[in-house]
Parts: structure tokens; C-alpha cells; sequence
């Protein structure tokens, strides 16, 4: 199966290590921790695994890690779920230029 990113995705794995942010899915709150993002999507890592089907589930993201308007309030579709991880086509695409999403990401995961 070929790729169908049209966007250049930012990996955060090198940089995040907690599950620093909240989503909503069938109801429920979930912690989670970002992997890799892009304008039209994001992977995530959950903390304890949705005893859920996730794939088609409609959620939204709750906050974000520093509280800057990043992903907070953005909805999105499950595309793909595999054990504890799920990738997530965002219902609008992220407004922010690449290269602002990706000092966006430095800033947030450098340590202070």
C-alpha cells in the first residue's frame, strides 16, 4: 500500500516523552503522546490502550502539551489503529506554514 501523505510530517519522538496530551474519543478522555504530526494528520501513542474499535471513531483533541494553540480543539478521524497507537486525519487542515509548525515543535519540546 503506497503513501497518501500530501504533507511533510514532523517526527516528535525524539523530543516527546510524556503523554502530554488529551483526546476525546467515544466519550471518553484519553492521555496520549504525539509521535509525528503534519498539517493534515498526527500518530499518537496512547498511555493505556481504548478497550475500542478506534478506526472511523470521530475525537477531538482537549490540549496540548504547553497550551499554545497547536492542535487543542482540532477533530479528527481515526484512519488507522494498531495495538496502542493511532494515526488521525484532522477534519481541517492545520493552518500553520510548515515552517512555523515546525519551530512550533522545537520550542515546545526543547528542554528549558
Amino acid at each position: 500500500m503506497g503513501e497518501r501523505r500530501n504533507e511533510h510530517r514532523i517526527d516528535a519522538q525524539e523530543h516527546e516523552t510524556g503523554y502530554n496530551y488529551s483526546t476525546e474519543l467515544d466519550g471518553k478522555c484519553y492521555k496520549v503522546r504525539l509521535l509525528d504530526v503534519s498539517k493534515g494528520g498526527a500518530r499518537f501513542l496512547f498511555k493505556d490502550k481504548p478497550e475500542i474499535d478506534l478506526h472511523g471513531k470521530v475525537g477531538q483533541m482537549k490540549d496540548d502539551s504547553e497550551n499554545l494553540p497547536f492542535m487543542e480543539g482540532m477533530s479528527y478521524s481515526v484512519a488507522w489503529a494498531m495495538e496502542n497507537m493511532m494515526g488521525v486525519s484532522f477534519s481541517n487542515p492545520l493552518t500553520w506554514a510548515y515552517e512555523t509548525l515546525f519551530e512550533y515543535c522545537r520550542y515546545a519540546w526543547c528542554p528549558r
